[in-house]
């Protein structure tokens, strides 16, 4: 196991891989590290990846995005392609085939060698720090940023800030679509959002639900529609408070941490469903499974 598991992804083999200080994949009890050691001997820190259809696209800390292909990787980064910025946070794999990928400096969209940018000059974007993306079931595409909430939908976008919408932190950490096609939203340090298909909000924190923190890592939703958060402990007087993964079915809540289960840590950044139907959990430093 290579560390922090900070993404976590199933291949269409049932094989797990993990985003880390590198790229493995666990699959028949066998690691398997992908990433060729840079000139440090290390290889680059995994930030985003997509795992799905065959394809193999990985967004890296410093060293831009990387794609499996024809037996290798390939690189593109700001010395050989257009993109945005060498430091990827989020990509997307869209329903037409499209790659979305996030930087800091807004979006890139690669279509089959061509290349599209939005930032905050050309779209409605709230802000060019891009974290996470998400469709609907009607094509919209969701986009967390840094600071405020986005959807395009054809070339319309519109955008939720502290301004126009519930919303106590900006900082859009996650967004999951619901399988009756409402959208969850993570937040750092703003707990968790539903927006239902009238449009209308509510809003779950660390106050007054059983979320166990404000510090939203990702959401995950199953096959029974019922919502799996990752949280992270937030800090409260120099000591961390909370944190841990939680279950939410609309009514009730179930939550797991260090003290009512074998989890090992509750600083929990990503979740992945198994074929079998296990929850892959990857802490900052332990892979667990429930």
């Amino acid at each position: 196991f290579p560390g922090q598991a900070g993404h976590l992804a199933m291949d269409e083999d049932g094989c797990l891989w993990i985003g880390s200080l590198g790229l493995s994949s666990y699959c028949d009890d066998i690691w398997t590290p992908h990433l060729e050691k840079g000139p440090y001997g290390s290889p680059p820190s995994v930030w985003s990846m997509v795992i799905a259809g065959g394809e193999r696209w990985v967004g890296t800390a410093h060293n831009g995005l990387k794609r499996y292909m024809d037996g290798g990787w390939v690189t593109y980064d700001t010395s050989n392609s257009p993109i945005l910025d060498d430091k990827i946070y989020a990509l997307h794999l869209d329903q037409q085939n499209k790659l979305w990928i996030g930087t800091r400096s807004g979006l890139n969209i690669f279509d089959d060698g061509s290349w599209t940018h939005y930032d905050t000059s050309n779209s409605g974007l709230p802000d060019p720090f891009i974290r996470c993306f998400a469709d609907d079931s009607t094509g919209s595409t969701w986009i967390g940023t840094k600071y405020g909430l986005a959807c395009l939908t054809d070339s319309s976008w519109s955008s939720f800030t502290l301004a126009n919408s519930i919303l106590t932190s900006e900082n859009i950490s996650s967004i999951a679509i619901g399988q009756d096609n409402s959208k969850w939203i993570g937040t750092t340090y703003g707990g968790l959002y539903h927006i239902d298909n009238a449009g209308i909000w509510t809003a779950y924190n660390f106050a007054d639900t059983p979320l166990p923190s404000d510090m939203i890592s990702d959401i995950q939703i199953d096959n029974y529609g019922q919502i799996w958060i990752a949280t992270q402990p937030m800090w409260a007087t120099g000591e961390p408070v909370g944190g841990g993964v939680a279950r939410f079915n609309g009514t009730d809540w179930t939550v797991w941490n260090t003290s009512n289960s074998d989890l090992q840590n509750n600083n929990v950044q990503s979740l992945c469903f198994g074929m079998n139907g296990e929850v892959w959990i990857g802490t900052e430093d332990v892979l667990s499974t429930l």
